[in-house]
């Protein structure tokens, strides 16, 4: 028979297995949940509202929704003319950026071989193999 519990503030079926196989005066009753296919979906994107204040819980309603909160807000448009004036800085000027060839030989020869390529695709092992030839450059 069916029952409710209650873990983690929500109401999950249970199934009550009775053993009696055990011992012949004693039972033993264990309850397992249920599996729903509400359950399946927790683990996904909460259901969302669009404009209009209708909530979706589709996988296709939520990622087009999420879709036109993030065009809005990610856009290409110039924004030179939207940047206020905050006067001059309260922070020091930087100073010059020296680049030496030892301090970029020793960049390139502690590169960790074994993590993804940057956005240039050149394997680390190249850059780190290479780094003595590189390093003058």
């Amino acid at each position: 028979m069916p029952t409710c519990t209650q873990a983690n503030s929500y109401l999950i079926p249970t199934r009550t297995l009775t053993n009696s196989y055990l011992l012949p005066t004693h039972t033993q009753t264990i309850s397992y949940p249920i599996p729903t296919r509400t359950q399946a979906n927790k683990c996904g994107i909460a259901p969302l509202k669009d404009e209009d204040g209708l909530t979706y819980s589709e996988p296709a309603a939520k990622a087009e929704i999420l879709n036109k909160q993030f065009s809005s807000v990610f856009t290409c448009d110039d924004l030179s003319h939207k940047l206020l004036d905050k006067g001059p800085s309260t922070y020091d000027p930087m100073g010059r950026i020296t680049v030496t060839t030892n301090g970029v030989y020793k960049l390139l020869a502690g590169i960790k071989i074994h993590k993804v390529t940057g956005p240039d695709g050149i394997l680390g092992q190249l850059l780190k193999e290479l780094a003595s030839e590189l390093a003058p450059i």
